[in-house]
């Protein structure tokens, strides 16, 4: 693939060559101030020894609280406002709020912010399950979109613009629209017109884009939703760019998003205590970004397209990318992430652990199928020919062996199995039963293959015969289930009863009717 052409690159302004909460931090930690506030290791001198000498005695000194100095997260006034400022300048927003809970605290309080209970939002059934827990908190009805399928890659596929337009046809009134891009493989949709579908339909567009935080920092990588005219998007700026775990940041555009009813669901579900060293790491990060974020991608794309092309040369193995886009779930492609097919007589679970156990190679994620790396500016280009060295070896281990990999299909995602809202049916009477029992029940909990982690099954859905033999099969083939309370995944929670304030589209009475008779030799099923 030929080089992307060089693009101009505007000159960086002198403020953004600065990192205002991260010099106060310094600053405070060098005034040599005793403390007698929290955190009570003061300044890392009451820590357990060992563990301050693995980490270092500076890390300790920046854990700092709420302090005139550096300033307060949920009220800022100075140094974390101007950090703020200066994020929402780089990343195109009118305003930025730095996250310290990750982006499932930004999901959450997107949705918070834009619906009601009762209220009806569209969102594409592969979501994140931090979706879920916001309709759960927020009572809103969710209009689900089913995400299409590539069959010949084994996961599910973006949502469309298309399919967008008629889930507002059919359920005129709601008041926003959530698209998760790009999905954690790396597929794109086509965020601007989904923005201009919701918007003509009086709805606000929010979006997950915790893997793309990147996204417009280059012209070879899809642009951002920002850039694009969503209104909301939670970023996890710790997943692809520099900043600490859970650190991520909430982008807010427009006028279409009640500021006060957003900022007061932040304040409801991050923690008053944050991490200032968190916050700090999202400083820098966007320093980082604002002055050489092309210059690192630039590298970045480099050596993710020479090892993916060498990848490919390897029997057995293809790798997706731009090629196989312009279709149903994948209107573009994130080629900072290798997302790697596995056609041979092992699964991507397998692959995934000899290639952290033998050969010291750490994926994202695996599973039945593939298996992903991301591709980041920590990476070197050594580690990438180690990658592609590995994947060699293993593919003359496998060599004529006969295959025995049991093969999972995909059930598709149907919003019509939905009888209750998440929130009815977390809110509801429940009993666990057996996930070889559970066909036909309406579910209680979130019921997700991890990773990726997309729920196959959402609290207050049926169960179908399908969904249970897939997951059965996840076990079988080394993955588990994750969001159950039986962290072995072999049983599951059901509703037995839903609360009496429940307004449902559906009666539940009839619909465990309906079950229970399908579930008799009388009824067929």
């Amino acid at each position: 693939m030929a080089a992307p052409a060089r693009v101009a690159v505007p000159p960086i302004p002198a403020e953004q060559r600065h990192a205002p909460l991260f010099e106060a931090i310094v600053k405070y930690v060098r005034s040599g101030k005793a403390s007698f506030h929290t955190p009570g290791h003061k300044h890392g001198r009451g820590i357990y020894a060992p563990f301050r000498r693995f980490l270092g005695r500076r890390v300790f000194q920046a854990d700092l609280t709420l302090l005139e100095e550096v300033d307060s997260l949920h009220e800022p006034r100075s140094v974390i406002r101007e950090a703020q400022r200066l994020a929402a300048l780089t990343f195109g927003a009118d305003e930025t709020f730095f996250l310290v809970n990750g982006t499932s605290v930004g999901n959450q309080t997107m949705i918070w912010a834009a619906v009601r209970e009762g209220e009806r939002i569209v969102i594409p059934r592969n979501v994140h399950r931090s979706v879920f827990a916001g309709l759960m908190l927020t009572g809103a009805r969710p209009v689900y979109v089913s995400p299409p399928v590539l069959e010949d890659w084994g996961i599910y596929g973006n949502i469309s613009p298309e399919q967008v337009l008629e889930a507002l046809k059919t359920h005129p009134g709601c008041q926003a629209v959530m698209v998760t891009c790009p999905i954690y493989y790396g597929q794109t949709t086509d965020v601007a017109r989904v923005v201009a579908v919701a918007h003509r339909a009086g709805a606000a567009c929010l979006v997950d884009e915790a893997h793309g935080p990147h996204f417009g920092f280059h012209e070879a990588i899809p642009p951002s939703a920002m850039a694009c005219g969503a209104d909301l998007v939670a970023q996890s700026t710790h997943k692809v760019l520099g900043a600490m775990t859970q650190a991520s940041m909430l982008h807010l555009a427009g006028a279409r998003i009640d500021r006060a009813r957003l900022k007061m669901g932040l304040q409801l579900l991050q923690s008053t205590s944050p991490s200032y060293v968190l916050l700090a790491s999202l400083d820098v990060a966007r320093l980082q970004m604002a002055v050489s974020g092309r210059r690192l991608l630039d590298r970045v794309i480099s050596m993710s397209r020479e090892t993916t092309r060498a990848l490919n040369r390897i029997p057995g193995i293809r790798c997706f990318g731009p090629e196989h886009c312009g279709r149903p779930g994948a209107f573009a492609f994130d080629e900072t992430r290798i997302m790697l097919h596995v056609d041979w007589p092992v699964s991507g679970f397998e692959v995934a652990h000899r290639l952290r156990d033998e050969f010291r190679l750490q994926p994202e994620m695996a599973d039945s199928t593939n298996v992903l790396f991301l591709v980041g500016q920590g990476n070197t280009w050594g580690q990438l020919q180690r990658l592609v060295r590995a994947v060699r070896r293993l593919e003359r281990d496998y060599r004529g062996l006969a295959t025995h990999r049991e093969p999972l299909h995909l059930p598709p995602l149907e919003p019509t199995r939905v009888v209750l809202t998440p929130r009815e049916a977390v809110l509801g009477r429940a009993r666990r039963v057996p996930l070889a029992d559970a066909a036909g029940e309406v579910c209680a909990e979130l019921l997700s293959p991890y990773p990726p982690g997309v729920p196959l099954v959402a609290p207050g859905e049926l169960i179908t015969k399908e969904v249970v033999g897939y997951l059965a099969g996840v076990l079988r083939a080394g993955g588990r289930i994750n969001g159950q309370a039986d962290m072995s995944g072999r049983s599951v929670r059901i509703v037995e009863a839903a609360p009496a304030s429940a307004t449902r589209d559906v009666d539940f009475d009839k619909m465990l009717a309906f079950v229970l008779h399908q579930n008799t030799p009388e009824g067929g099923a």
